[in-house]
Formats: structure tokens, sequence, C-alpha cells
């Protein structure tokens, strides 16, 4: 997992970006990562469908998502219907032809969205986190994976006693966040 903080309250020791590069041991990924893998396959053998596909079409009949076409395959950006924390942002690239090359326009949309944030939402303070398969699975456990990169906004009391129980707080309607969102990358292509 690559992941970014942007500010003191997202985990930045001071006011700046920094990186963090975490490599899991053995052939277990990070929890999230590992959840949506897990509900991917789950799905895929329970209903014969995609996973990723109907989540994603399930936010696109609502106004929550848009895909955006690539000489790669598709790149598909959701405002979360229900995100850990306001303006929860889901960046999903094409499928892996090689599992450490990314798509040209898969880059440019997680920052096109970094940059909405930053300049059109204001939002001073986030996390990144950008999901890869761990490097020592390449086989066919993993091959429904895609690339994912979520953003996550943060705040100085984004922890309270109910996202401490599991509950997240929203203070920002996804869907009027997200039509600003797609009209600024709609403007950026």
């Amino acid at each position: 997992m690559i992941g970014e903080n942007q500010g003191p309250d997202a985990g930045a020791s001071k006011y700046h970006q920094h990186k963090q590069v975490m490599i899991s041991a053995g052939t277990m990924h990070f929890p999230d990562a590992e959840r949506w893998h897990e509900a991917s396959i789950r799905y895929r053998f329970e209903t014969g469908s995609d996973f990723t596909g109907d989540w994603f079409a399930a936010h696109e009949m609502i106004g929550l998502a848009r895909s955006l076409e690539d000489s790669e395959g598709e790149v598909l950006v959701v405002a979360s219907l229900t995100p850990k924390k306001d303006c929860g942002v889901t960046v999903i690239g094409p499928r892996f032809k090689d599992p450490l090359h990314l798509g040209q326009r898969f880059i440019d949309t997680c920052w096109e969205v970094e940059e909405f944030m930053m300049t059109e939402q204001g939002v001073e303070q986030f996390n990144t986190a950008l999901y890869l398969p761990p490097l020592s699975r390449t086989d066919a456990y993993w091959k429904d994976f895609r690339p994912m990169s979520v953003f996550t906004r943060r705040t100085k009391s984004d922890m309270g006693i109910m996202e401490g129980a599991g509950t997240a707080v929203l203070s920002v309607d996804p869907k009027s966040f997200a039509g600003d969102l797609f009209s600024h990358l709609q403007k950026a292509a």
C-alpha cells in the first residue's frame, strides 16, 4: 500500500505532505484491500457477477459515479454513498496486465481528485491510499483485483464516539459533492 498524509490531523508530523510505502509480509494484504478482495471473490462465487462493476453501477445509477474511458480500460471514479469520512472518493483503474504498471489516465485522475479537493473544496488535510496486489501474489488469486486509490478528508474532530463505535458521522451530502467532483473532472479531461 502506498499512502499519503497531508496535514497534522491526517498523521503528518508537520504541515506538509509525506508519503509512505507499506509492504506486507507473506500473502495477506492490508485490511481494507483484503476485505474488498475477499468480498469480490465471494460475490463472484455467489452471483457470477463482478463485485466492482456492480458496486460501481449502483453508485452510477444514483449519480455518484463516472466512468472515464482509457486506451488501457476504463477508470472508475466513485463518490461513496457510505464513506468512512466526508468527501470519500475511490478511483479504480483498469485491470492489470502487469501488476506494477498503472495506466496514465488512472494516475492523472487520482491527481485530479486531489487537486479538486484542495483547490475547489478547500480541503487542507487528507489521507490517500493506493492499493495494489501484494507483491508475493501474482497468481490467479488476485486476477480480478484492480488498482484502487482512496481519498479521505481529515479534520481535527473527525474521530468521535460514533466513529469509535463504527458509525461514520458525515456533514457533506455525497450527491452534491459528487456533482462538483464530476464537473471538475470533465473540465480537466
